[in-house]
């Protein structure tokens, strides 16, 4: 029988499609589980794009910190000296709290290495800055006539840097550091802190030292930490009032950053070379080595002393200047960026080491010779053909180095053999931390100067007032890098061995 209209409605009503309530929550939740997939799979992305963006910013810096270092050395002078200054600062030197450690993502036992080295090298030396330019500060004296001046010696510096952040700044000026509180020796560190609204860190125009006022001095974190390369050019200065220490003045007189009352040469040391400001001393080779050797009536320095030879050495080494971005477009401030190496080095550590036989006495024959006093046989570095080559500097179990007088070969003896005496290479030191840090800064200097070949007395004994410091024969550096941006937490380390020329 054909249905009603009625009864077909019904039907046609009944079987219409739809979607129950279980239905509904299914397909939801496939879509949301869709949607984090994808989402993951893009947050995976982003995250390999940051890792490898952060791995080519290390590797754009590594090579050129080893490449430059490898240069530099291939030219080392043997008739400047050599220092060594090895630094370990722990995380937790501000203070044990967590915006206070310097590196917040690592805990407060973790540390940092910020070794420097100076050293002299021969080779074509060019300024990086025009020496001649316009009086900044005073426009109406006009250009002066120069050059970029070249030498063939320079006296080179590896290590950290510290920076004043553009934002802390006056604008518009050519600001330096005069002083801080914070410190090692007395002068501004990578690692320098100081109280939130604390203003400590003096500031002067450059050059005409007008007094800016004070800023706080405290330092970037060390993934904004710089390597610095600070090259000193052993030149002419122009030769003119114009270009010396006036006007523009693009030279120190020494690359001593301080001149004691004593010395032979009057207190003309200024705060350039620490402020990257000039790459030249008006100095020479010759000048270097008789400041260091006699006082200002002649006398001949001792090795050891708060006046002594080794003393003046380490007066040259101190943490310079360097900038990743100029604080204005002058010049002068742009001068600041060629200092800086990498960024992003988070540590530096450097060693060196001396082969089998260096500093050892023999007659013509080869025969070793005894020392007159003791009678101990004058062996000087002693490596056993079965021993590991042993690395100096500070002791650090992570990377395998000791002191010079932890050295004993093939038993308990006194320190490495004679004519070495490891207190006439090194000495260690320790600076305390602020705000009641659990640990200061371990800090050990070696000292390489310019006796390397005379270690005898008159009498044929090993005198350690002598200086006898032979040179080493490689040094080893070991970086930590990371991404100077902060965009991810990669980190590599890093380490080359550079082979030193001989005498």
């Amino acid at each position: 029988m054909t249905p009603t209209p009625h009864t077909f409605r019904r039907t046609w009503c009944a079987t219409r499609p739809a979607f129950t309530l279980v239905e509904l929550m299914v397909a939801v939740a496939i879509f949301v589980l869709v949607i984090l997939g994808v989402g993951k799979i893009f947050g995976t992305i982003g995250r390999v794009t940051t890792v490898g963006e952060a791995n080519g910013n290390i590797m754009q810096g590594l090579p050129a910190i080893e490449r430059q270092m490898r240069r530099d050395l291939a030219g080392l002078s043997h008739d400047g000296f050599m220092v060594l200054r090895h630094v370990l600062v722990p995380n937790d030197i501000r203070g044990s709290t967590p915006n206070l450690l310097l590196d917040p993502t690592l805990g407060p036992n973790a540390t940092f290495r910020c070794d420097q080295l100076l050293f002299f090298a021969n080779g074509r030396n060019v300024s990086a800055g025009f020496a001649g330019s316009y009086d900044l500060e005073n426009p109406q004296n006009g250009a002066n006539a120069g050059g970029n001046q070249q030498a063939t010696v320079a006296r080179i510096y590896y290590g950290h840097a510290y920076q004043i952040p553009a934002d802390r700044l006056p604008q518009g000026t050519l600001a330096d550091a005069a002083g801080s509180d914070t410190s090692l020796n007395g002068l501004l560190t990578p690692w320098a802190y100081e109280p939130v609204g604390s203003a400590n860190l003096d500031l002067v125009q450059w050059p005409n030292g007008t007094n800016l006022g004070a800023v706080n001095g405290t330092q970037p974190r060390p993934a904004e930490w710089i390597v610095a390369r600070q090259a000193v050019l052993l030149a002419d200065d122009g030769g003119g009032p114009t270009f010396f220490y006036s006007n523009v003045a693009n030279s120190s007189p020494s690359i001593w950053l301080n001149t004691a009352a004593g010395d032979w040469v009057p207190p003309l040391s200024n705060p350039w070379l620490r402020n990257s400001r000039v790459d030249i001393a008006a100095s020479q080779v010759n000048d270097i080595r008789r400041r260091i050797q006699f006082d200002g009536s002649g006398n001949f320095r001792p090795w050891i002393g708060a006046d002594g030879q080794r003393s003046a050495m380490l007066n040259a080494l101190f943490y310079p200047r360097a900038e990743r971005l100029a604080p204005t477009m002058y010049r002068a401030d742009q001068f600041l960026v060629s200092t800086a190496l990498a960024s992003g080095v988070r540590s530096m550590a450097i060693e060196w080491t001396m082969a089998d036989g260096v500093g050892r006495v023999t007659d013509e024959n080869g025969v070793v010779g005894f020392d007159s006093n003791t009678g101990q046989a004058l062996l000087g570095m002693y490596v056993p053909a079965t021993a590991p080559q042993p690395w100096f500097g500070m002791h650090d179990d992570s990377l395998g180095t000791i002191t010079l007088g932890e050295y004993f070969p093939d038993g308990p003896q006194s320190g490495v053999r004679l004519p070495l005496y490891p207190g006439v290479f090194q000495t260690a030191y320790t600076v305390p931390g602020f705000n009641g840090a659990s640990a200061g800064i371990s800090v050990v200097e070696t000292v390489f100067g310019l006796n390397q070949d005379q270690p005898l007395d008159a009498f044929g004994a090993a005198d350690p007032d002598l200086g006898y410091t032979p040179w080493p024969t490689a040094l080893r550096v070991t970086l930590l890098v990371g991404d100077p941006r902060g965009r991810s937490e990669v980190e590599r380390p890093v380490q080359f061995v550079i082979d030193l020329p001989s005498r």
